[in-house]
């Protein structure tokens, strides 16, 4: 698991482990999942399957994850928001929850699992 910041969420999406964890510094949520999958499939998913912004983590223990602050995000109430409130013109492209960052996290993992399915049947 992930340890820099505090576990907000933790399900299961088929054979995908989910997660919600705040940075502990800017107060944002990112997420995290964990493909039940060989490295081989591991680095396909990272180079081939898109998520809001890119990866930006993976670990040998098979974690893939990702952030939401970049150029546009917004999150209310945190620290990240007081930051970007300062800037003059600063975009609030997209304006983050938990549950879009929950419909994120399930899109992504229903996309690898249809890509388990795939490779498991062409076996």
């Amino acid at each position: 698991m992930p340890s820099h910041g505090d576990l907000v969420k933790e399900w299961r999406k088929g054979n995908v482990l989910c997660q919600i964890i705040t940075h502990p510094d800017l107060g944002i949520n990112n997420g995290y999942l964990k493909p039940d999958v060989d490295m081989e499939t591991l680095l396909w998913i990272m180079d081939n399957i898109e998520v809001h912004g890119g990866w930006t983590y993976s670990d040998l223990d098979g974690w893939l994850g990702f952030d939401t602050a970049h150029y546009g995000d917004y999150w209310p109430g945190t620290s990240f928001a007081e930051q970007i409130d300062k800037i003059t013109g600063f975009p609030k492209n997209r304006i983050w929850t938990l549950k879009k960052l929950e419909d994120e996290i399930n899109r992504v993992a229903e996309v690898i699992n249809n890509h388990i399915k795939e490779v498991r049947h062409a076996d």
